[in-house]
């Protein structure tokens, strides 16, 4: 499998490891399985695209299904209007969330919150994407102390409902 953006007929944008399902016999396209898929918006207000120069494009993250336990969705062909390859920072950072415990954690804690069960603990997408590009700066060595796009998240505001804020470093930058 790989890591694709996908664009749905119903507008969304969703990044997931995703795999094309054959027909066995005739070869034809039938659809798509997708794994762990998160539904991804770039954040507006007031009906216009929130755009820092030190951060660039700021995006929100959220379970594709998240009244559902599944991992592994199906998906009809004809639901799919075009896959694509994202950035590779955001690849990255989808592909570190994604892994062992940090997202059975996390999924935990997002079927105690669906089913009411409340606690300290709630379920924290900021911490779980800025984790990942801890990660992510430990293993290349990168510290980020040197990027252009800053630094350290703007973890301020909180969330709005409308998912979770990508770290800086994940932020698309301004290409005009």
């Amino acid at each position: 499998m790989s890591v694709k953006l996908l664009l749905l007929k119903s507008g969304e944008e969703i990044i997931t490891e995703v795999q094309e399902i054959v027909d066995p016999d005739s070869k034809d396209p039938m659809g798509f399985r997708l794994h762990k898929p998160f539904r991804l918006e770039i954040v507006s207000e007031d009906g216009g695209i929130v755009f820092n120069r030190e951060k660039g494009f700021q995006l929100s993250w959220f379970p594709w299904a998240p009244l559902s336990k599944d991992r592994d969705f199906y998906l009809p062909g004809h639901h799919v209007l075009t896959a694509y390859d994202p950035l590779d920072s955001i690849a990255q950072q989808y592909v570190e969330a994604i892994k062992g415990e940090n997202y059975d954690e996390n999924f935990k804690k997002h079927e105690e919150m669906m089913a009411g069960v409340t606690g300290s603990d709630d379920l924290d997408m900021e911490q779980l994407f800025a984790d990942a590009e801890k990660l992510l700066e430990d293993e290349d060595g990168d510290d980020g102390s040197d990027s252009e796009v800053g630094d350290a998240p703007d973890l301020e505001g909180g969330t709005d409902g409308r998912g979770t804020e990508l770290p800086p470093t994940g932020s698309v930058p301004y290409q005009g």
